[in-house]
């Protein structure tokens, strides 16, 4: 069976690290009772062990039509994402349960799990992407060659836009697991206070408001430098200023002093006005990535699955209540089930458009499609800002 975690791809398989192993006539029928007792001692074997072996990989499947036994071809080397299931597989899907998925596996979905599987639930996490294993992604420099274009990215078209002369912005978004935090520019920025306060007063919730959310930032920061009521330094989010700064970036910020701007040495404290240096998610000239951070140390948690190369085409909707998601790979569809919550995390294009294809939206707008509507909720897919 296929295990996959954000530390790459488990392979779980009866076979351990040989060239080939044949199934003949006389163990085939013992294969469920060898398969899981093997594919738990490579587990074991693969997370406990200090030396991070690679795993090898099934590239060839063979079956004898003669004598019907089962020959598999192995090779060693990196691990690659696979989302194959066969009837061998020691694990399936299907068999397990999980109490919340979550779709979109990027910076807030990663946060969310890390949160759920700590407090003892079982999660699914789902994502487009593959994993961020590339070493290109941790240089923190090689952000910038993406924006032409990467398979770690994808750019969606906005229409065009009257305040822009009727021009049409490229609008980029990561698909990768680690999502945003994986390929972005690394800056750390939390914004004003005055946007929290809106956010408070539009859901009518206080723990949206500056001074409920600033305790989080602190709990999950890890700042090189700063250490005071606005910053932490024991969470996993490392936290640092840069590294090299160029003459340019000194002469700018002297300059715009003397045009009476005041230095800023903290744009995160809730004043954000002035010129000064921004501070970025690196770590020891690394990039600082949510998996690194949030799904990293709980690879060895069985309570987390994450499934990578999926698409979720639709929220499975019962008696008014998500159970489940429909999902599509390796050109099957198929669903899996939540037995408490579904929890979007797939950014502010991809969440509004699942919801609308599971007929959450407007109703106008969702009879253009032949979508059923199942609740009428005109603001969703719509006034992104």
């Amino acid at each position: 069976g296929i295990y996959e975690t954000p530390g790459g791809t488990l392979l779980m398989t009866a076979h351990r690290a040989i060239e080939s192993v044949t199934l003949d006539k006389e163990t085939m029928h013992k294969k469920d009772e060898i398969m899981p007792k093997y594919a738990e001692l490579i587990y074991n074997g693969y997370w406990y062990s200090k030396a991070r072996f690679k795993l090898q990989k099934i590239v060839d499947l063979k079956r004898n039509k003669v004598n019907g036994s089962v020959k598999l071809k192995l090779y060693k080397g990196n691990i690659t994402i696979i989302s194959r299931q066969t009837k061998s597989n020691a694990y399936s899907m299907k068999k397990v349960s999980f109490d919340f998925i979550i779709v979109g596996g990027g910076t807030a979905g990663s946060v969310t799990a890390s949160k759920l599987v700590r407090s003892g639930a079982k999660v699914l996490i789902i994502e487009e992407g593959g994993a961020n294993k590339n070493p290109f992604l941790q240089m923190p420099a090689a952000w910038i060659t993406m924006l032409s274009g990467s398979p770690y990215m994808k750019f969606h078209k906005s229409i065009p836009q009257p305040q822009l002369n009727g021009r049409q912005n490229d609008i980029a978004q990561a698909k990768i697991l680690g999502g945003g935090s994986s390929v972005n520019a690394m800056v750390y920025m939390r914004g004003k206070p005055s946007d929290y306060e809106k956010w408070k007063e539009s859901t009518k919730a206080p723990s949206w408001e500056w001074d409920s959310i600033i305790k989080n930032y602190i709990q999950i920061e890890n700042n090189q430098r700063l250490n005071n009521k606005f910053h932490g330094i024991n969470g996993p989010l490392t936290v640092s200023d840069p590294a090299y700064v160029a003459k340019g970036s000194y002469l700018y910020i002297k300059s715009m002093q003397e045009l009476g701007l005041p230095y800023n040495t903290d744009f995160n404290n809730g004043e954000q006005y002035g010129v000064g240096l921004m501070q970025y998610t690196i770590g020891d000239g690394i990039r600082s990535d949510c998996v690194k951070a949030f799904l990293n140390p709980l690879m060895h948690n069985p309570n987390l699955r994450i499934v990578l190369k999926t698409i979720v085409t639709k929220i499975i909707i019962e008696n008014h209540k998500a159970i489940g998601v429909e999902i599509y790979s390796k050109g099957k569809v198929s669903s899996v089930y939540a037995n408490n919550e579904i929890i979007l995390t797939a950014g502010s294009i991809i969440s509004p458009k699942l919801l609308m294809l599971s007929g959450i939206g407007d109703e106008e707008e969702l009879k253009k499609h032949n979508i059923k509507l199942i609740n009428k909720l005109p603001g969703v897919g719509k006034n992104l800002q």
